[in-house]
């Protein structure tokens, strides 16, 4: 993690990064990783489940839709909590 204003301005790149190093080195780790982020940012629902960071109203996608960028992060990762994926 970084502090809150290097996160707004930099996270695409540090996610860019770490997805460069994973897929193309095989190198994992928990620094600057969706995961991470998803595990720290995801709302639970009244009931107790996980929503979406990429529902309409929800972390990722509040700020998405305000600076009119669009992602596909979520095409192929989970928007969820690890933990609740696996149920």
């Amino acid at each position: 993690m970084e502090p809150t204003d290097v996160m707004r301005r930099d996270h695409f790149e540090y996610l860019m990064h770490h997805r460069q190093i994973s897929v193309h080195l095989g190198v994992r780790s928990k620094r600057h990783s969706l995961v991470g982020c998803v595990d720290c940012h995801a709302s639970q629902a009244d009931d107790g489940t996980y929503i979406s960071v990429n529902e309409p109203g929800q972390f990722c996608r509040s700020c998405h839709v305000y600076t009119a960028v669009k992602i596909d992060c979520f095409s192929c990762h989970a928007a969820v909590p690890d933990a609740v994926v696996k149920q």
